[in-house]
């Protein structure tokens, strides 16, 4: 996955370091920061997070304890947003089926 490689990884861990700094001054860990700010995106939003550990799965119900000041959103979306994402999401051979046209009926 080319966004895994050794050249795109490093450059791709920049919004989670950003991400857990942020966690850090509230003193939750970068998972709960990050479903509370989805959370506060919206009555529509719905994250489903997945985790086969009971640990992880109470870390993540934390989430419902943050609370986020609107700076604080705003920051978060700030970093989204100016994330650089580097390199493709799948190889160029799973690329090439992405975004094709369905055949017509016949």
């Amino acid at each position: 996955m080319p966004r895994f490689s050794p050249e795109n990884f490093p450059k791709n861990l920049k919004l989670v370091g950003q991400i857990t700094e942020l966690a850090k001054k509230k003193g939750v860990v970068a998972s709960q920061l990050t479903l509370s700010w989805l959370m506060a995106q919206g009555d529509d939003i719905f994250p489903i997070p997945g985790t086969t550990k009971v640990n992880r799965l109470k870390e993540n119900l934390g989430s419902l304890d943050v609370n986020l000041s609107k700076d604080e959103e705003q920051q978060i979306r700030k970093a989204c947003e100016e994330a650089d994402v580097s390199g493709e999401r799948y190889v160029p051979q799973l690329m090439a089926q992405c975004y094709a046209d369905t055949p017509a009926l016949k």
